[in-house]
């Protein structure tokens, strides 16, 4: 579509596999299903001849990824009304991806491990409620990737506790916490919880929210533009757990009672106090991973508007501003790829015979700061930020008794960022870097086809 010889849309053949079983008795309720996906992906250079600048060494890209799950939830309840139950839940997730990136091999394997048993009572009637419970998570991870080899087996094991009190019809609140201990760094961590709604009255509420989590990532899997370039990585010392801190402040009107017409505000920030941070703004040779060292943060407000103007006739609006910045080198600066300004406006109407359904959204993206290349060559730099743009999209279904046809389109305008790739003449030069995307790739786009229902 760019005409840089490299497919702008991979090929790929995908299969999905669900099967879920309910069982519901006087005192037990049980869900248990088994999920399958089988993906394969091939993308880099075409193979027209007048675009592969080698043609004996294309730029290729293989990804083929591999995945099963088994899941399970059981309730059994404790008393007739249900307001005493005990839940548990278990899932086991294998996960394997096998990938090559020009002549650089990648592959990932995890299999995961979830249990987690809730008892739930009230306490002196039904409007406290007590929630005690325990779970195990346990993670084996092994990646590798050119010279990098990281391996981890992780069980995480905890108790939880949570009173939830429902008695007014002002205000609710629930107060938590939990214990866990990680022992693959030995350290136990205490997780605090707090909701609180207040409802001044019927329309108007305001809800407030504190916490802290923690979890360990994983560097590649989250990272997969480290893969499209010719950087030389680097991981200058042992990857912490990462910790951080929580706090929101929601707003909400509802026009009209028992209807989704309603005005909301949110304002959340994100304070960490250990995280990962994948350093690509130091030297466009290499890319940098380490732990925090300094202050990270990100504070969004996004606010949205659902309103019916007419019978059928339904509009949706939203902002969201975010502020993400992060320590790196010493300096506290903007976060790569992020948009400070998003918006969304969304139309839908339905037919009176509830026959026709019309759908139009246009999605508005701010400018996104992009990766410091200043000391490349000229022709291999980026610019400070990228441009703004718009998306827009939109669907036209027919509704009969059993069957729905649609027909769609995608990115409307025909809006495309340009110059995807540098140096997409030389793949293995150190110049090459397919990672700065910050815009649609794909062009306009038109699609069709129909859902059947059983019953």
């Amino acid at each position: 579509m760019n005409n840089d010889g490299y497919l702008d849309r991979p090929l790929y053949k995908q299969f999905n596999f669900i099967n879920r079983w309910k069982y519901e008795g006087q005192k037990v309720e049980s869900m248990f299903g088994i999920k399958g996906l089988y993906d394969d992906k091939i993308g880099g250079e075409t193979t027209d001849v007048k675009f592969v600048t080698n043609l004996f060494d294309p730029y290729k890209i293989f990804i083929t990824t591999k995945r099963w799950e088994i899941f399970d939830k059981t309730s059994f309840r404790l008393d007739e009304c249900g307001n005493k139950s005990i839940g548990i839940q278990t899932n086991f997730t294998n996960h394997s991806v096998q990938a090559v990136y020009g002549h650089h091999p990648y592959t990932g394997e995890q299999q995961s491990l979830f249990a987690n048993v809730i008892y739930q009572t009230p306490l002196i009637n039904e409007n406290h409620q007590l929630r005690l419970g325990g779970g195990l998570l346990y993670d084996k991870i092994d990646e590798k990737y050119k010279n990098i080899s990281l391996q981890r087996s992780e069980p995480v094991t905890g108790l939880f506790t949570e009173y939830l009190y429902k008695g007014s019809e002002i205000w609710s609140a629930l107060i938590g916490m939990r214990g866990d201990y990680n022992f693959n760094i030995q350290k136990l961590y205490f997780i605090p919880r707090a909701n609180v709604k207040y409802s001044f009255t019927k329309k108007i509420s305001v809800r407030a929210s504190a916490g802290s989590g923690f979890r360990t990532a994983n560097v590649f899997a989250e990272n997969t533009q480290l893969f499209a370039n010719n950087r030389t990585i680097l991981i200058t010392e042992k990857l912490k757990p990462e910790y951080s801190w929580n706090y929101g402040l929601n707003f909400t009107y509802d026009f009209k009672n028992k209807t989704e017409d309603r005005f909301s505000i949110d304002l959340f920030k994100t304070d960490f106090k250990s995280q990962v941070i994948t350093d690509f703004d130091a030297n466009p040779k290499s890319v940098s991973i380490s732990n925090l060292k300094g202050k990270s943060y990100a504070w969004y407000l996004q606010a949205e508007l659902y309103y019916a103007l007419i019978k059928n006739l339904d509009i949706r609006l939203a902002y969201k501003y975010s502020d993400v910045q992060v320590t790196q080198h010493g300096i506290l600066m903007e976060k790569a790829f992020n948009a400070k300004h998003r918006a969304l406006f969304n139309v839908a109407y339905q037919t009176r015979n509830k026959h026709w359904k019309f759908d139009y959204t246009i999605q508005g993206v701010g400018p996104q700061r992009l990766p410091d290349l200043s000391s490349n060559p000229e022709q291999y730099r980026l610019e400070s930020y990228s441009p703004s743009y718009c998306k827009m999209l939109g669907q036209i279904t027919y509704v009969m008794r059993k069957v729905d046809v649609y027909i769609g389109s995608e990115n409307i305008n025909n809006y495309t960022q340009k110059e995807v790739i540098l140096d997409p003449q030389h793949p293995y030069s150190e110049y090459f870097d397919a990672g700065n995307i910050w815009g649609p790739v794909l062009g306009r786009m038109f699609y069709t086809g129909f859902r059947y229902t059983i019953k």
